[in-house]
């Protein structure tokens, strides 16, 4: 099954509405909540051209691994970690990644605001401009 980043984010909205409303439990939520930050982080790091090695998972400590399979991050999207993230690549999360970085550790809440973040300069970048 493919996909999209706009199912990731309607999954997202989903889990966050079914949590809000009370008709998911905190394993169901916590469950559906990991696989769609996953998949998501995976197809913005895609969008960048960055392939990422799996296994793509949240850990005991929160985070989550984002290792490129080949290469490196690059200019986009090392900035765009920088920009929503706080990157750990050693006891502290401190890190600024550079084009060149290819691994780094994130919490799963700056994963979160990365994909919501992205999601909203898409959804800008979508939107017809007017011109007066």
């Amino acid at each position: 099954m493919t996909n999209t980043f706009a199912d990731v984010c309607a999954e997202l909205a989903e889990i966050d509405a079914g949590w809000k409303a009370g008709t998911l439990t905190p394993v169901a939520h916590g469950n559906r909540r990991e696989k769609a930050l996953c998949t998501a982080i995976v197809l913005v790091a895609a969008d960048f051209g960055v392939q990422l090695k799996p296994p793509i998972c949240i850990d005991a400590r929160g985070e989550i691994s984002v290792v490129t399979e080949t290469g490196n991050y690059g200019n986009a999207f090392s900035a765009l970690l920088n920009t929503h993230c706080r990157p750990r690549t050693g006891i502290l999360p401190t890190a600024i990644m550079k084009e060149w970085d290819s691994w780094c550790r994130v919490n799963h809440f700056d994963v979160e605001r990365l994909v919501r973040a992205y999601a909203a300069s898409l959804a800008v970048e979508a939107t017809p401009q007017k011109i007066d």
